[in-house]
């Protein structure tokens, strides 16, 4: 299943994008201010799903220019996803595909404030190489898992947390495949 919502989230605006812009980071787990975020879309994000969720986590990426994402299923935490664009100044296509078939189920382009909503453990994703010079895209994740499901663990990432204390990379190892 895969829904594009254009305009899922009206609230970005200059604040968030400055927000995003001064982040130090390339890539950021669970920051505070983003997290509201998660939370505030939960109840839309079940809507849209048919389905009560727990949300885990969120994460933003800073792509830019020779970035890419490689082709990969999520890990449990992951479940329902949300990927929405925070800001971008190109046309860069986020491909999916069933892993059983291997036939291409999607690709699709977002603009600011677009999202696309998948489930990260059924579908194969992936960018191909961001290759506009000087081109950018702020991507922000949320995800959830099913509130009856066999994956509540997950609630809060607190295994995510562990990882981080721990080192331990056992649990989230992603599953590797060619694209088509």
């Amino acid at each position: 299943m895969i829904k594009y919502i254009p305009k899922f989230y009206t609230e970005i605006d200059e604040s968030l994008i400055r927000y995003v812009r001064q982040l130090p980071l390339h890539q950021t787990y669970n920051d505070p201010q983003l997290k509201k975020i998660l939370i505030k879309c939960h109840s839309k994000v079940e809507e849209l799903f048919g389905v009560e969720l727990i949300p885990t986590y969120c994460f933003l990426t800073k792509y830019k220019q020779g970035d890419e994402l490689k082709i990969h299923r999520d890990r449990a935490a992951c479940e329902y996803s949300v990927s929405m664009c925070i800001e971008t100044n190109v046309r860069w296509p986020l491909h999916f595909q069933h892993p059983e078939t291997r036939e291409r189920a999607q690709v699709i382009t977002q603009n600011t404030g677009d999202a696309v909503l998948y489930k990260g453990r059924d579908l194969s994703h992936w960018r191909r190489p961001l290759i506009a010079e000087n081109g950018f895209q702020n991507q922000f994740f949320l995800h959830y898992v099913d509130a009856n499901g066999e994956h509540t663990e997950q609630a809060g990432d607190y295994h995510m947390q562990e990882f981080m204390k721990t080192g331990d990379k056992k649990q989230y190892t992603l599953a590797k495949e060619k694209p088509i």
